[in-house]
């Protein structure tokens, strides 16, 4: 059996035609939703790019393969065996090692591995093709005609194969072209965020990737954009206009891409027996907590991903799902459909059955964390998110957020001193889960402990400086409150092998 996996960074699921959206992003991908199950509730247990991928890749959550953060220590995937051995711990081998073992032939077009240093992406994948230089983006324009030519040159000879495709281009920052623009330009804006949302945002909220500081890391440039296709920032529904224009334009790019590869599929008399899978690392908050096109806050729009599954013969009907599964559990039900055993430490968990049309009730929550500009960890039911802000960065976070997602999607209301009771409730299941990870003969260390004292993903410093700039000596003051509540006041003896 042949898969293609294509991998979108920052792609809101909401943003894609086939799960409502009015703007015309991505008219490939909801075609190819007619003939796929279309997960309405996937989420990734960790965001966003680095912890994601190494969730995916390597079927558990952070809080087991040590990944939540793109800093030390939290950056320091555990090796699921003994290093400098030629021998994994068969229980917890890697996914595309598996695909390996059984005779697959596996591939992948990506620079993540070395923007990240993450060398562990690379175990298990046959070839590996860097398309463009380490530190550029995978954009499709780059990514494409090397996956063609590989596709016309070699596929025929790979009747077992897994083939992951990356593409950047919904990453900021963006560039678009102007016929992407103009194919989603003259569509209506959502209605969020409205012009009272920017406004207060704009005036009242700080941080990095805030309505006001979209260009907090141009201090050498006065804080304006070099990017043509993105604003200097976001203080009206023009200005978010000219933002979400760039952002709809670039997941345009990337459909047009995913088009040409299956056009290349049906020239080379592959694509009717092939399995294509399309998901994201993450989304982007817009709106939320502040936050602008960016990946730094455990909120839904971050987390919970677009998942199209087309399986030639077994989804042909199209169907969607309410059911809730991590993005992982992919991984658990592509062994199911190939027959392979799946490794007994895995947490992925198969949805083969949803595949199917057959009954399959999902997770009954998820937990899913947050690692950049923010350190937050949430656990997520079809009805509420309960969110922890473990360290909030430069950001004037609350400690905790109730959300009722039911009625307010777009989280804008904090409702944690309405709810006793379903705080308690969620608490004591997330209390669960935990002590499932990091208590009895199996337990971990939770990667947050060691990371929360230290977290500064963004630089204090340059923040401190922004304020000075726009002279916010009051939003300068409340920060230097907040973080005096996450600096630690003595020093500690760091947890045993978890900051060597």
């Amino acid at each position: 059996m042949r898969i293609i996996y294509f991998d979108l960074d920052c792609v809101r699921k909401d943003h894609l035609g086939l799960y409502g959206y009015n703007r015309n992003t991505s008219p490939n991908m909801d075609h190819l939703a007619q003939s796929s199950v279309v997960f309405e509730n996937c989420f990734v247990s960790d965001a966003p790019c680095l912890p994601s991928r190494a969730a995916l890749f390597s079927a558990r959550p952070g809080i087991s393969n040590g990944v939540i953060s793109h800093e030390f220590p939290g950056c320091e995937f555990r090796f699921p065996g003994k290093e400098g051995m030629p021998n994994y711990y068969p229980e917890y081998t890697m996914p595309m090692r598996m695909l390996q073992e059984n005779d697959y032939h596996t591939v992948t077009f990506s620079i993540f591995q070395q923007r990240h240093m993450a060398w562990w992406f690379n175990a298990g994948f046959s070839e590996v093709h860097n398309p463009t230089r380490p530190s550029a983006h995978e954009n499709a324009s780059d990514v494409n005609p090397r996956v063609i030519r590989w596709i016309e040159k070699n596929i025929a000879d790979y009747d077992d194969l897994f083939l992951h495709i990356h593409y950047w281009d919904a990453h900021t920052p963006y560039h678009p072209s102007d016929e992407m623009i103009a194919q989603v330009a003259d569509n209506p804006l959502p209605d969020y965020p409205d012009e009272a949302t920017i406004q207060d945002h704009y005036a009242n909220f700080y941080g990095p990737k805030s309505a006001r500081d979209i260009m907090i890391r141009r201090g050498d440039q006065g804080y304006k954009s070099p990017h043509p296709a993105m604003p200097d920032q976001i203080s009206n529904r023009e200005e978010f206009k000219h933002m979400l224009d760039s952002y709809d334009a670039s997941i345009a790019t990337v459909d047009r891409a995913i088009g040409e590869i299956i056009d290349a599929l049906k020239a080379a008399d592959a694509y009717e027996d092939t399995v294509i899978i399309i998901s994201a690392d993450h989304g982007e908050a817009i709106g939320q907590m502040g936050m602008y096109f960016e990946h730094g806050v455990a909120v839904d729009g971050v987390t919970n991903v677009p998942l199209i599954v087309h399986i030639p013969g077994v989804t042909d009907s199209g169907t969607h799902s309410e059911a809730m599964v991590y993005q992982y559990d992919f991984m658990a039900t592509l062994l199911d459909l190939l027959n392979i055993h799946r490794p007994e430490r895995w947490d992925a968990k198969s949805f083969l059955p949803a595949l199917r049309e057959e009954d399959f009730a999902g997770r009954p929550f998820v937990v899913y964390g947050c690692g950049i500009f923010s350190l937050q960890r949430a656990i997520r039911t079809p009805d509420y998110a309960l969110v922890w802000t473990y360290h909030p960065g430069c950001s004037p976070l609350d400690e905790r957020y109730l959300f009722d997602i039911q009625n307010d999607p777009n989280q804008t209301t904090n409702i944690i001193d309405t709810q006793p009771d379903v705080v308690q409730e969620l608490e004591s299941a997330y209390l669960k889960w935990w002590q499932g990870w990091c208590m009895g003969p199996n337990a971990v260390i939770d990667p947050f402990v060691p990371q929360t004292p230290v977290f500064e993903y963004f630089p204090v410093e340059e923040m401190r400086q922004r304020l000075r700039f726009l002279g916010r000596d009051d939003q300068l003051a409340d920060l230097e409150v907040r973080l005096a509540k996450y600096r630690r006041q003595k020093p500690q003896a760091p947890i045993a092998g978890s900051l060597i």
